[in-house]
């Protein structure tokens, strides 16, 4: 029988895939699975594999195989064929760091003889609703779960990263076959802000753009997407807005001691239905009969009824007049007889800048219960009233973040807090890194040891 083993690689997929496996070793390598090439005096071997980075100078293509996870090289040249699923030519520019390709190649050589994207993978560009697992193994996308595959590679700037590196706050581009993942490129990272001479401004709010509402807190350093914003910070001291633009992986540090200590007012319009509802602004009770005077800035909204769902909201108020519209969704368990124009589906509107936002403040695991006021978040603990606590030992020197609030210099420790947290280390003279990372509800201590930081030039 006329046919050729591959020498590396795995089982080819889409058309053409062949219907015969063999295993067979190459050299002192473990086992692998290949599969008879059809014969062809071009090449010797096929592959799907991770696109993991190439070099135009070089002309070279780094690929990851996509069932051993092995990492190899081929050199292509202006004989190599490129195409997209469709069969259209490509040019290696045009070819993304993650990408799912079928390709064939001379094992001898190391050289690619065509790529071509996989036919049978899914791309979904640009995303930023997700959200890890606990354990780490899959993925939520827009409500749908997908599981992390064993060789998934994540991809940031041409270089893989691991999966703690990625931040919630990060724009992605997943790629896969059926409900698995198998590469993650960072499309839009993130950046630090840290505020200065914000002593007068501490327990009031900073906003940027549309993307971040958080309390000021001391010290405090917030992770924000990379890009341009107007960024406001205001509290009893007064309100102010300057124009930045923040970069990947750098810090931008804003001076606010020269901002104009001027308090001012807008007078926000409510238009709530049920008409019964009862409506707390920074949790004190308002009367929404009138026009409500609040300072500009960042205040914190709650409005409940009687069998409505009670909706929580950050309310940013920046000009003299402005009216919001809102009506309340019906709880699950009301009675369906209630009047129907009570009834509604939770959204609100409002002309001027007295928006209605939904963004959660960056907290260290804080919340809000129906009462209106701050609840604690739920600390692991054992039996009898121990504490359980998180570890950070290195590195050393290191000032700790947590959520974006300062905790300490490590070797730090606090307190365990069940679910998703941001760890961010910071030290003078380093570059900032953050890491996400899962924390569960068992009843034991969390050590974690991160890499040392590197030196900025």
């Amino acid at each position: 029988m006329a046919g050729v083993l591959l020498l590396m690689g795995c089982a080819f997929r889409g058309a053409g895939t062949p219907d015969t496996q063999t295993d067979v070793t190459v050299g002192n390598q473990e086992q692998v699975t290949a599969a008879t090439a059809p014969q062809s005096p071009g090449y010797d071997s096929v592959d799907t594999a991770i696109v993991i980075r190439y070099n135009t100078e070089e002309k070279t293509i780094s690929l990851r195989n996509l069932e051993t996870g092995r990492q190899y090289t081929l050199a292509y040249d202006g004989t190599t064929r490129l195409s997209d699923k469709n069969g259209q030519v490509l040019t290696m520019a045009q070819i993304k760091a993650g990408e799912l390709v079928d390709v064939t190649f001379r094992y001898r050589s190391k050289t690619l003889v065509s790529l071509t994207q996989s036919r049978d993978a899914f791309v979904k560009e640009g995303l930023t609703d997700y959200a890890l697992s606990e354990t780490g193994r899959s993925m939520t996308v827009n409500g749908v779960q997908y599981r992390l595959a064993d060789d998934l590679a994540i991809l940031s700037d041409g270089e893989l990263i691991e999966l703690m590196d990625l931040n919630s706050v990060d724009a992605l581009t997943l790629r896969g076959f059926d409900y698995e993942i198998h590469s993650i490129s960072v499309d839009r990272g993130h950046g630090y802000i840290r505020l200065k001479n914000d002593e007068s401004f501490i327990g009031g709010w900073i906003e940027v753009g549309s993307e971040v509402i958080a309390p000021i807190t001391e010290n405090m350093l917030l992770t924000v997407p990379e890009g341009s914003y107007e960024v406001s910070v205001s509290g009893e001291a007064g309100h102010g807005t300057l124009s930045v633009a923040v970069y990947k992986n750098q810090e931008q540090t804003l001076d606010v001691g020269d901002f104009a200590v001027e308090v001012k007012e807008g007078k926000v319009y409510f238009d709530v239905m049920p008409v019964s509802a009862t409506v707390y602004v920074d949790s004190e009770k308002v009367d929404i009969s009138g026009p409500v005077s609040l300072t500009y800035g960042v205040h914190f909204l709650m409005i409940r009824a009687d069998g409505y769902e009670t909706m929580v909201k950050y309310l940013s108020v920046g000009q003299e007049t402005a009216s919001l519209a809102i009506t309340l969704e019906k709880a699950a368990d009301s009675d369906d007889d209630d009047d129907d124009q009570n009834s509604g589906d939770g959204n609100d509107t409002g002309s001027g800048n007295a928006a209605g936002g939904g963004n959660e403040a960056n907290g260290s695991g804080t919340g809000t219960d129906h009462g209106g006021q701050a609840s604690e978040p739920e600390v692991v603990t054992a039996d009898d009233g121990t504490v359980f606590y998180v570890l950070v030992t290195a590195p050393e020197q290191a000032e700790v973040y947590v959520d974006g609030i300062y905790v300490g210099i490590a070797p730090i420790r606090f307190k365990k807090v069940p679910g998703s947290h941001e760890i961010t280390l910071r030290r003078i003279g380093y570059q900032t890194r953050a890491y996400t990372i899962q924390l569960d509800d068992e009843k034991k201590d969390v050590t974690y040891s991160f890499s040392e930081l590197l030196a900025t030039e």
